[in-house]
């Protein structure tokens, strides 16, 4: 095998690829800062990652620069393929690396689970398990909205039961008494023994068809049971099913008729505006238009058009249950209805990038401004705050303390590199103590100037800290520093005023209200609460239960 001098790679990396095994996987590689750059799927480790490192792999311009930052490579190994492509998604939707296109995407995916037993259940997990599945998925959904209403629908149509029996050691074991929706007549009662199994496995063969769009089958059995309900005079009941064929009716209607063959597909159109990038995904299910979104993506400059679609569709369909039988994108020449399909898949994906591009330009403006109306009023020059970090202390009485430390990279928050700390050596409520302990935590994570540590415990080094509080956690925390003999700008925001406090200095600064800046300090000190809140939240929780 002969590398070709793409970097001067070194002994230590060279040895590391020679070292990886032929089986399938994901690779991560870092840069000199042991900073994550790209994280890649293979199915053979070892040459897919020397490919980077031969003259005759064509890279797009952007992977080339990458490979000359490539200092260092992780892996982890899995069974298949197929587990090595989810996660991937994974791990690029937790890390997004700048080298990886990202699904610009704030929602998080949501699926209807049917469990494989004789009396199913239905949940609404947000993963997809990586091995071991059973039961049957349907998803993904970005909209919660979408799943309750859906629910809704089908509890209320089928009455199917919450808690039914369940499978313990090979017998079926029933709850100690009926669910009150069958106290109620919303449940058919499988939890009373009123229904049998395959009865009620054929309610789910029904759910399962209406969540693969089939409504007709649905409509007609509410159809039959509002005539029965009528022919026995159960005037309630009927009007309930005549609402519930209203809701059926009003799905169907929104799906437009995209072909009378009746075909299954999904319709990618990829449209690029400066360095933003969108795909526009039609889902076609039984000749109509079952479902329509836009997905922004991310880290595109540099890349090619294949490599952009390419990655979407690993990313998407890596997290989705039922893959279509045919897949069109605008990146292929097409004729006909499927031309006209894609073209006006484009027009979407276009418009959603130019309001993307509005929001992106608004909030870059602001953060940029806000960075120098900052480093203003704290006499550093706004290119010399790369990262700032900010710490937040919650607590109930002393009760479960927390601490939170988030992060803004050029004035915008970077989830990514967000920590959460539990207090381990302070008792009641002194968030100074909390603060000393959360500082000489985090001073740890710091870069060593021998170079021994491992990868996962080294965090940048922040160009500037802020606390939230007064004079007093200021004090706190700096003291910490000091002590430790760690020199990084240290400054704290209190609430009341919206004062900003020097170390060792009795004036506090006041920046002009409705400024950027200030704007720009709120966000970050509200973001560190909110991200410390919502933590305490969570392990209080726990603890309670």
């Amino acid at each position: 095998m002969c590398y070709v001098v793409r970097m001067n790679i070194t002994q230590e990396l060279k040895d590391k690829i020679d070292a990886l095994p032929l089986k399938p996987g994901v690779y991560q590689f870092f840069d000199e800062n042991k900073r994550l750059l790209y994280i890649g799927k293979a199915t053979q480790l070892r040459s897919r990652v020397q490919s980077y490192f031969r003259d005759s792999t064509d890279l797009s311009n952007a992977k080339r620069f990458m490979v000359h930052k490539i200092r260092d490579l992780k892996m982890t190994v899995v069974d298949n393929e197929p587990e090595a492509l989810l996660l991937e998604t994974m791990l690029i939707k937790k890390h997004q690396p700048p080298y990886n296109v990202v699904m610009k995407d704030d929602k998080n995916f949501k699926y209807i689970h049917i469990s494989d037993e004789q009396y199913p259940r239905i949940t609404t997990p947000r993963k997809l398990p990586l091995s071991g599945r059973t039961g049957r998925y349907f998803g993904p959904y970005t909209s919660g909205y979408s799943i309750t209403r859906t629910l809704r629908l089908l509890k209320s149509i089928f009455r199917y039961c919450e808690t039914p029996p369940q499978q313990k050691r090979g017998k079926i074991v029933f709850p100690k008494r009926a669910c009150l929706d069958h106290h109620m007549g919303r449940c058919v009662g499988p939890c009373a023994d009123a229904v049998s199994a395959k009865e009620y496995q054929k309610i789910f063969d029904t759910i399962e068809l209406f969540l693969k769009g089939e409504y007709k089958p649905i409509r007609d059995e509410v159809e039959r049971q509002m005539g029965e309900a009528s022919e026995n005079e159960e005037f309630e009941r009927a009007a309930r099913l005549r609402d519930e064929l209203y809701s059926i009716d009003r799905l169907m209607e929104e799906q437009k008729v995209i072909s009378l063959r009746g075909e299954n597909a999904d319709y990618l159109s990829l449209a690029r505006l400066d360095s933003l990038a969108a795909v526009n995904l039609f889902t076609v299910r039984r000749g109509m238009l079952f479902h329509q979104e836009v997905f922004v993506l991310k880290h595109t400059k540099g890349q090619s058009d294949e490599e952009i679609m390419q990655a979407f569709r690993d990313q998407y369909y890596a997290q989705t249950v039922t893959k279509p039988p045919k897949l069109y994108t605008n990146l292929e020449t097409r004729r006909g209805r499927n031309k006209k399909m894609l073209a006006m898949g484009e027009v979407n994906a276009d418009e959603a990038l130019k309001k993307q591009r509005a929001s992106f330009e608004k909030n870059e403006k602001m953060a940029v401004e806000g960075l120098k109306q900052l480093g203003k009023a704290i006499k550093i020059p706004a290119d010399k705050l790369h990262r700032v970090e900010i710490y937040d202390i919650s607590n109930f009485q002393g009760e479960y303390s927390v601490g939170s430390m988030v992060v803004f990279i050029d004035g915008k928050p970077e989830p990514s590199q967000y920590r959460k700390f539990k207090i381990k050596t302070v008792s009641g409520p002194d968030d100074f103590a909390s603060l000393r302990e959360v500082m000489n935590r985090r001073v740890r994570h710091l870069p060593k100037d021998h170079g021994n540590q491992k990868k996962d415990t080294v965090w940048p080094r922040p160009d500037l800290i802020i606390i939230d509080g007064g004079k007093g956690q200021l004090s706190a925390a700096h003291g910490m520093l000091k002590a430790a003999k760690i020199d990084i700008p240290i400054i704290s925001l209190a609430k009341q005023r919206e004062e900003i406090f020097f170390p060792e200095t009795s004036e506090p600064v006041l920046m002009p209200d409705e400024s950027d800046g200030l704007y720009l300090i709120q966000r970050m000190r509200d973001e560190a609460h909110r991200f410390a809140i919502g933590f305490y939240r969570r392990r209080h929780l726990k603890e309670l239960v």
